[in-house]
């Protein structure tokens, strides 16, 4: 990690800080090794279920949450409607493993920005990233033009 902390500081924009939620240790930690390739990309945070990840994302106020969309305790499509309240800054992006159960329309419908299988491949999941930062990022601007 101390590498990519040296990477990070000298890139000359700040990376996009993301928090995982998934309720499996094994697609976090696939996640975030993933994730660690990519100098514009930094993991801040993982939770285990949905209420977790809403709390973490309060807190943090990540750029970015990645959302599995079937969990305990509280599934992501309830979690994503709470970050979206609790961290209107934090783009949600929906992952699942059943893309055709309609989740993703109930993900959308919740505030996700964007849904993908999690068998997307990983380029294809950080471009998706990039996509919901700079949205997020020209929202804003526009926001603080409005003012």
């Amino acid at each position: 990690m101390s590498n990519l902390s040296v990477v990070h500081s000298e890139s000359r924009t700040s990376p996009i800080r993301i928090v995982i939620v998934d309720d499996f240790e094994q697609i976090r930690d696939g996640l975030g090794t993933f994730l660690e390739v990519f100098e514009d990309l930094e993991l801040v945070g993982e939770a285990g279920d949905g209420w977790e990840g809403a709390a973490l994302c309060a807190r943090l106020k990540p750029d970015v949450a990645l959302m599995d969309l079937v969990m305990p305790k509280m599934d992501g499509v309830t979690a994503t409607r709470r970050i979206r309240r609790l961290s209107p800054s934090t783009a949600v992006i929906a992952l699942t493993s059943y893309p055709d159960s309609g989740l993703f329309a109930q993900a959308m419908e919740a505030g996700a920005v964007s849904c993908l299988s999690k068998d997307v491949a990983i380029d294809q999941l950080a471009e998706v990233i990039r996509r919901a930062h700079s949205q997020k990022s020209a929202e804003c601007a526009s926001l603080d033009k409005e003012k």
